[in-house]
């Protein structure tokens, strides 16, 4: 992923709570953060994950557009199943793309 990432910072992080299936998608750019930075969330449970620290990376995810759909709660019902989605605007605001609805 790290090469990924560095070769094209677009990307998206799924959440998913199957007990209320809910699921939120945040998708924006990557930008990966200083080594001092990185330092700062390293957590020494971190360890099981990682068999060398040295190759740890941490990385900021600039959320550009949020989608939720929860199931018998919040829900699209478009033809197209388009989730109620949110843009982030330059002015630092939120803006509904989608409402779910046609």
């Amino acid at each position: 992923k790290f090469s990924e990432l560095k070769s094209d910072p677009s990307c998206a992080l799924l959440y998913w709570n199957p007990e209320t299936l809910t699921y939120v998608t945040f998708q924006g750019r990557a930008e990966e953060k200083s080594p001092s930075e990185g330092n700062n969330f390293w957590r020494e449970w971190m360890q099981i994950l990682y068999k060398d620290p040295k190759l740890y990376t941490a990385w900021h995810l600039h959320v550009q557009k949020i989608q939720v759909v929860s199931i018998g709660r919040l829900e699209s019902y478009r033809k197209d199943w388009r989730p109620v989605e949110l843009e982030w605007v330059n002015d630092g605001s939120w803006k509904v793309v989608c409402d779910g609805t046609e």
